[in-house]
């Protein structure tokens, strides 16, 4: 190589590296989001903190399991304080991990 490129080549090669660094984080981040939306959608969770527009009523999504009631019910323990019952109610009504019922709680608005 010669002289004159040494300098160009070596800072494209810390360019080269931070842009894989930063599409490896950015990877992560999709598969961690993709996850904690197939868990809500699993469970039908996702629709019920949805109203439709014309009734005002939770919308349902097909062939998941409804539980409109439950997103409502550990909502209301959340807001009044009560987090871990909220938290002790979903892991009883769909039986996930204590780490997922609680990050599915917290996401509740």
């Amino acid at each position: 190589m010669r002289p004159s490129l040494q300098p160009y080549h070596a800072s494209m090669t810390k360019v080269l590296a931070l842009m894989a660094l930063i599409g490896a984080i950015g990877y992560v981040l999709i598969r961690i989001r993709a996850r904690l939306q197939g868990g809500v959608r699993a469970l039908g969770l996702g629709a019920a903190a949805r109203p439709t527009a014309d009734t005002g009523a939770a919308c349902e999504t097909p062939g998941a399991r409804p539980a409109p009631d439950l997103a409502r019910r550990a909502r209301e323990l959340r807001l009044a304080g009560h987090k871990t019952e909220a938290v002790k109610l979903v892991r009883d009504e769909t039986g996930m991990e204590w780490d997922d019922a609680e990050r599915f709680v917290r996401t509740l608005r």
